[in-house]
């Protein structure tokens, strides 16, 4: 059983640092919606999604598939929309 618990400290571990990461993440997109609403720039850019997500794939290197990383990306950035969206309220 320790192997087996030192896998899930293992994924204990990744899954804290994803929560670090994402979180740095809301942080960017907070101080670039004002900026946004400064050049009248919607919340939504689909030209810039379309980037994010040549981006990872483009930095995808296995074994997760690139279609499952953009269903990742795609919550995500579903998510910070929202978050910028409850700024503007």
């Amino acid at each position: 059983m320790n192997v087996l618990n030192d896998w899930r400290e293992q994924i204990d571990r990744v899954d804290r640092s994803l929560v670090e990461l994402l979180n740095q993440r809301v942080g960017a997109v907070l101080a670039l919606a004002p900026l946004k609403r400064q050049y009248g720039r919607p919340i939504r850019e689909p030209d810039r999604e379309r980037e994010v997500l040549a981006n990872i794939r483009g930095a995808n290197r296995g074994p997760l598939s690139s279609a499952a990383l953009e269903r990742v990306f795609e919550a995500v950035m579903d998510e910070m929309r929202a978050i910028q969206n409850s700024e503007d309220g």
